[in-house]
């Protein structure tokens, strides 16, 4: 079983930032961490993790991640933060629990690739289909 440990993903600037995800609570099969940075609370970025098997012989795992969207407006002179919006992502994997480990690490693998290919990519980040 993995440790309850730090998870360092990397951004997509072009000198790649690493942000760190700090475990915050375990609530049932659900594992919350917190990107400490920044001192607006509200502000911070979340990344869930959970895992669960089915009576149908699956298991699922799940990663979300939720950013805000932290703008500063000055009123009266005093800073206030405010957070308009936020972009979540969501990554849900069904794995067979008939399969062996390779399988499963390829699936995860090659699906984890698929979110980082340029179509994705450019889907979510400029609205460009595949027409």
């Amino acid at each position: 079983m993995p440790a309850n440990a730090a998870i360092v993903l990397a951004d997509s600037q072009p000198t790649p930032v690493n942000h760190t995800y700090t475990p915050s609570k375990i609530k049932g099969d659900v594992a919350e961490y917190i990107n400490y940075t920044g001192d607006y609370p509200l502000g911070r970025e979340t990344l869930t993790l959970s895992c669960a098997e089915s009576g149908q012989k699956l298991r699922k795992v799940v990663l979300t991640l939720k950013v805000p969207r932290v703008v500063v407006e000055s009123i009266n002179g005093v800073n206030v933060s405010s957070v308009p919006d936020y972009g979540m992502m969501k990554i849900e994997a069904y794995v067979p629990l008939t399969w062996t480990q390779a399988q499963a690490e390829d699936l995860l693998e090659i699906g984890a690739n698929g979110a980082k290919h340029a179509t994705v990519v450019g889907m979510g980040a400029r609205g460009e289909f595949v027409w």
